[in-house]
């Protein structure tokens, strides 16, 4: 087996223009060698898809191709996929984890089938980080830095510098091949390890002005988690807050997270709908998570048979170890 594996799930970096559009086209291989000649990383194909369309059976055919890999020696994991899907692929990686090798996730925003795109560099500064670990935990490498992969959000939908961890800085950098680290990466965030079988119902809804809650009670039907991006420090609109509490009161996990871009939230409003009196009624605020890793991990935690208590539980225990 290689040193490094490369996982394709598809994305832009697999894409080439058709017409005038960017459609798949790439395999595994031909993602790999945009590295050059005599790169020696295997290539796995899990998907060719556009990043909106992976999905979690997308994600479970990743982590275990990822573990076959592992058995036959690999010593470390590059995942290429659409960047729409990256941050979501990064938490599943790290929620699915530990992993005992370095994981790297990249993709580009140019089709890495056309000449003059940024796929190339992103690929060798993931293949640097694989080989070159800044962390233990899964790590998302793109235009030159290396993010934390259970923190990393999209923040353009088509510049090139298109990651960040808002409130964080970078782990580090890659320049002419060398990784540089910036700054300690934090203690390892508490992983779930490898998806279980059962099936997972986790809607995500987004509070917005006026909002009523007839939307939340049609979601919260034979869910098994509700997860709701609120405002600012976890706060919803009066109508939506009511109906998140009667849900939760039924007994199903409602976890707020917040629309905000460094994902910290604070029960510190006791208005109606305000964090503070959302916490006394039973709702989970969700610190340091965006409402898009909230859903993944609950998604994941349901997958392996929690719910209800043990479910909320596992969560907290989670949201207790990050920094």
């Amino acid at each position: 087996m290689s040193a490094v594996t490369l996982f394709a799930l598809g994305g832009t970096i697999g894409m080439r223009v058709s017409g005038g559009l960017a459609v798949p086209a790439l395999d595994a291989a031909a993602i790999a060698d945009l590295l050059g000649p005599d790169h020696g990383v295997a290539a796995v194909d899990v998907a060719r898809v556009g990043g909106s369309e992976v999905d979690f059976t997308h994600l479970r055919a990743l982590t275990e191709a990822i573990a076959t890999a592992l058995a036959g020696g690999t010593a470390g994991v590059i995942v290429t996929t659409g960047t729409d899907s990256i941050e979501e692929t990064s938490a599943w990686l790290t929620y699915t984890g530990p992993w005992p090798v370095p994981v790297v996730v990249t993709g580009s925003m140019l089709p890495g089938g056309e000449p003059g795109g940024d796929a190339p560099a992103n690929l060798a500064a993931a293949h640097a980080v694989a080989t070159n670990p800044v962390t233990t935990e899964p790590v998302v490498a793109f235009a030159g830095k290396v993010w934390l992969g259970s923190r990393v959000q999209k923040v353009s939908g088509t510049g090139v510098e298109a990651f960040a961890t808002p409130g964080l800085p970078p782990l580090g950098g890659v320049l002419n091949g060398v990784v540089r680290s910036f700054t300690p990466a934090p203690a390892p965030a508490r992983p779930l390890g490898p998806a279980g079988d059962a099936p997972a119902r986790v809607p995500l809804l987004v509070a917005a002005l006026g909002a009523d809650g007839d939307v939340v009670k049609y979601a919260a039907e034979n869910a098994d988690a509700l997860v709701l991006a609120g405002n600012g420090a976890g706060n919803l609109p009066p109508a939506l807050a009511d109906a998140a509490v009667e849900v939760a009161a039924s007994g199903t996990p409602v976890v707020v997270a917040t629309r905000a871009a460094d994902g910290r939230t604070s029960p510190m409003y006791g208005y109606r709908g305000g964090g503070g009196v959302l916490v006394e009624s039973g709702i989970l605020l969700a610190d340091r998570m965006s409402p898009h890793q909230v859903r993944v991990f609950l998604t994941l935690a349901v997958s392996r048979g929690l719910s209800g208590a043990a479910l909320r539980t596992a969560l907290l225990d989670h949201l207790e170890s990050l920094s």
